[in-house]
């Protein structure tokens, strides 16, 4: 398999399951429904994370992926600095959120962001516990394990599936019908 279809499986991966998990972000395990009925669409008298977000959005942690994936592609490597201008878009402009709406904001987050607005870059945005940015330093100057060089940015993690590339401004709006994917699908055969 080569490296664009495993990050291209990665990344669909990553935004149907986060978009799966929207709905049940922030409640106790005793809370969420039984297996077999976490869906896209939950049970109708469950109290949803996010009310007036559409069923199969994905969230902050999506949007961050796609920012990260964007800058790579861009830049060929690891860049702080760009990924710091990525986010700071998606926060700002709705950069990768669906349909430009950014509708949760983690507290370190926030405050990363609000260091980088007043001119910290961003490799010391998230303070000195900021395990993140720890990590993709020490990543940063590590050698490729597979020795191939990132993918150019004329690839697209979607092909022509979807509307939406790296080179996009905007995501729309990505909906899983609810028997698209989940426990029910899987025992009827349709994934």
């Amino acid at each position: 398999m080569k490296i664009e279809q495993r990050i291209e499986g990665a990344m669909w991966g990553l935004l149907v399951g986060d978009a799966v998990g929207v709905p049940y972000e922030f409640h106790a395990p005793s809370e969420l429904p039984a297996w077999d009925r976490l869906e896209v669409v939950p049970p109708s008298r469950f109290k949803r994370a996010h009310p007036k977000v559409p069923p199969g959005t994905w969230s902050d942690d999506g949007a961050h992926a796609l920012c990260l994936l964007d800058s790579l592609l861009e830049r060929g490597r690891l860049d702080l600095d760009d990924l710091g201008r990525r986010l700071s878009r998606w926060y700002e402009e709705g950069l990768w959120a669906v349909d430009g709406v950014v509708f949760d904001v983690g507290f370190q987050t926030g405050r990363a962001l609000g260091a980088m607005r007043r001119g910290v870059p961003a490799e010391r945005a998230g303070g000195p516990t900021s395990r993140p940015m720890a990590m993709a330093r020490s990543c940063a100057s590590c050698p490729s394990r597979s020795g191939t060089e990132a993918p150019t940015k004329s690839w697209s993690p979607t092909r022509t599936r979807s509307r939406w590339s790296p080179m996009a401004t905007r995501a729309p709006r990505y909906v899983v019908p609810s028997t698209a994917c989940g426990p029910a699908a899987w025992r009827a055969g349709k994934t």
